[in-house]
């Protein structure tokens, strides 16, 4: 690596501020009354919800989510950000196949009928929120299972996302979530440079043994310079 090339990587790092939310065992206290068992693994928004929602409080935020998003007593991410004391939800965002994960074709924005909140499709027209969905947001907080596996779009969705909240100087949530496939085992080839697109983005192989939060850590450098707020490992 060059002197030039060290100094910009040490730049970026220096602007960058990650906050991380742990995705971890629960409490102590709890985790004694079952000493047996294995310890409770908490997701990013089970941890945000310990923390009383201390880092979204005050900001109008955007939710990109689908049915996968859900607390430890399932719960989903819309229903508990939008009750949540001190945060303003002000839009949701729908990855590949709809908010529901029935849809098989693009689909177009619509209104949720239970908050009554706007539902930005990020799988129609466009591929990435633009200005207008953006419009007085302060914080894009994004819960969405991954699958562990290259080609699944949801982490190119999270890329495009993070790039333009960097354009905008928005704060960028990523509530981790365990990978499904788990995290010993990395196999298959490498993404080729030139085969890059929207169900390839990262240059991964096709397992790559991280959760979706430690994958946002890791391309942080590459992406953007912006604040990043993701809770990891």
């Amino acid at each position: 690596m060059t002197g030039l090339k060290r100094a910009r990587f040490a730049f970026i790092h220096f602007i960058v501020f990650v906050a991380l939310l742990s995705l971890g065992p629960a409490p102590a206290h709890a985790a004694s009354k079952h000493s047996r068992h294995a310890a409770r693994v908490q997701t990013g928004l089970d941890v945000l919800e310990s923390q009383k929602f201390a880092p979204l409080r005050g900001k109008r935020v955007g939710l990109i989510t689908n049915y996968t998003g859900l607390d430890s007593q399932g719960r989903s991410t819309v229903d508990v950000l939008s009750h949540a004391s001190g945060v303003k939800l002000v839009a949701l965002f729908s990855p590949e196949h709809g908010l529901a994960g029935r849809s098989d074709e693009k689909f177009s924005s619509s209104k949720d009928p239970a908050t009554g909140l706007p539902v930005h499709s990020l799988y129609g027209e466009t591929l990435r929120p633009t200005d207008e969905m953006l419009e007085g947001i302060d914080a894009l907080v994004f819960d969405v299972q991954d699958a562990g596996v290259r080609f699944y779009t949801y982490t190119t969705t999270m890329a495009y996302c993070m790039e333009e909240a960097a354009k905008r100087n928005i704060a960028f949530f990523v509530l981790d979530r365990p990978n499904p496939l788990g995290g010993e085992i990395v196999e298959g080839p490498m993404l080729d440079a030139d085969k890059t697109n929207f169900v390839g983005y990262f240059p991964l192989p096709v397992r790559y043994g991280l959760t979706i939060g430690e994958l946002a850590q890791l391309s942080t450098p590459r992406i953007t310079s912006a604040p990043i707020f993701m809770s990891s490992p």
